[in-house]
């Protein structure tokens, strides 16, 4: 499978890092550094995503960049009809050129995922079952604030995880 990594900030790093660990090795990044980190030497490299686009086809990518580059990186991506694109959240820093992104999408059959970690977060499970049971009733409106302690995050064996649930 060939992937697309776009944006090598602290989260590109992560997934790369977890993309070489378990094996995949026909990986290309996009970044704005001049030189890959040492651990990343073995990826191929371009500035721009237009300029991995135009010397490779890609089965996957994901877009880790800056959320304002997110749509332009997106609509690139479905272009060149990328099956499988995993965007961090937010998608968009705007509204602006959403529509075009949905009849890309539905054009070329994209499987198409913005990352929200939470989503299987045991607190969310569990309002999202006493909601379902109609137990604490109607939401009208909820804001949360929402972290990691510092602890619970460690690198082993060269790729990070949550020492909570991986041992």
């Amino acid at each position: 499978m060939k992937i697309l990594l776009i944006g090598l900030g602290s989260i590109g790093k992560r997934h790369l890092g977890n993309l070489l660990a378990i094996g995949y090795t026909d990986l290309t990044v996009v970044s704005r550094s001049y030189e890959l980190p040492v651990e990343f030497t073995k990826c191929k490299k371009y500035t721009t995503t237009g300029e991995a686009l135009l010397n490779h086809q890609f089965d996957t990518a994901f877009i880790c960049n800056p959320t304002s580059l997110h749509i332009p990186d997106l609509l690139l991506l479905l272009k060149n009809q990328v099956k499988n694109i995993y965007i961090e959240k937010p998608l968009s820093n705007s509204t602006e050129h959403l529509n075009d992104v949905l009849q890309l999408a539905n054009a070329y059959s994209s499987n198409i995922v913005v990352g929200y970690d939470l989503h299987f977060d045991p607190g969310t499970q569990k309002i999202k079952e006493l909601l379902q049971q109609n137990i604490i009733g109607k939401i009208i409106s909820a804001n949360a604030f929402v972290g990691q302690q510092g602890n619970e995050c460690k690198k082993r064996n060269g790729r990070w995880c949550n020492a909570r649930f991986d041992s």
